[in-house]
């Protein structure tokens, strides 16, 4: 199994890079950098755990897209996330613990394909609640009543 880290450098990364390239699973992780919407896409439909272990998020778009595209989906339990990934997602209630992360994650991979099926295909259904027509009205009538 690989572990692939898409998207570009953050800010504060370097620790993490240092982390990647000294790890005795380093041949197994996959830092593509940047990547377009096709290959995002790709990789949510055949990822087996979309992980996204945050310490804050303002919306959780990326939790939409994964299960949107098939994944399942781990995020943290802070913010909006569990408003977003409601009941189709897995939580960690301690994005800053990497025991914790760990260990969601070994459970996850252990599900039955019956239990990995039910948590994508609430997946498809949680995030159809979530589209840019119904944003877009929903902020017009916010404006409106100003």
């Amino acid at each position: 199994m690989k572990l692939i880290i898409a998207g570009g450098k953050g800010w504060k990364s370097e620790e993490t890079f240092r982390l990647i390239n000294t790890s005795e699973y380093k041949n197994d992780i996959i830092v593509p950098g940047y990547i377009d919407e096709l290959e995002k896409q790709y990789l949510y439909s055949k990822c087996k755990i979309f992980a996204y272990p945050t310490f804050y998020e303002g919306f959780g778009l990326p939790v939409i897209e994964a299960m949107s595209n098939g994944a399942l989906v781990l995020t943290s339990n802070i913010s909006s996330l569990p408003e977003v990934g409601g009941e189709a997602a897995i939580y960690i209630d301690n994005p800053y613990s990497p025991k914790n992360i760990a260990d969601i994650i070994e459970k996850t991979l252990n599900f039955s394909e019956i239990e990995r099926k039910k948590y994508i295909e609430k997946g498809y259904k949680q995030a159809r609640k979530f589209n840019w027509d119904k944003c877009a009205l929903e902020t017009l009538k916010v404006l409106v009543k100003q």
